[in-house]
């Protein structure tokens, strides 16, 4: 694990944990005990680049498209569209 990076956890209503890298925004982990997650942390790696690139060119594709109110809704949803497809 990169030691700069960070890894939210996020409490689920079902009494699981995830672990969410703050780099490709990706669910690397979903366990029942919140320390089981660093084991997934430390195996993590990013998705490749072409991710970031993508993400960059929707959100100015959509900020072209006048989508201001819900340029942050419509970016995010089409990047996490985009690791959905890549997992």
């Amino acid at each position: 694990m990169d030691s700069r990076r960070a890894f939210p956890h996020r409490s689920n209503s079902d009494g699981t944990f995830d672990s969410i890298c703050t780099i490709c925004f990706m669910t690397i982990a979903t366990t029942e005990f919140e320390a089981d997650l660093a084991a997934s942390e430390r195996k993590h790696v990013c998705l490749d680049i072409h991710l970031i690139t993508d993400s960059q060119r929707l959100m100015a594709e959509a900020r072209r498209n006048g989508s201001q109110s819900g340029h942050r809704q419509t970016s995010f949803s089409a990047v996490r569209e985009l690791v959905e497809a890549r997992r």
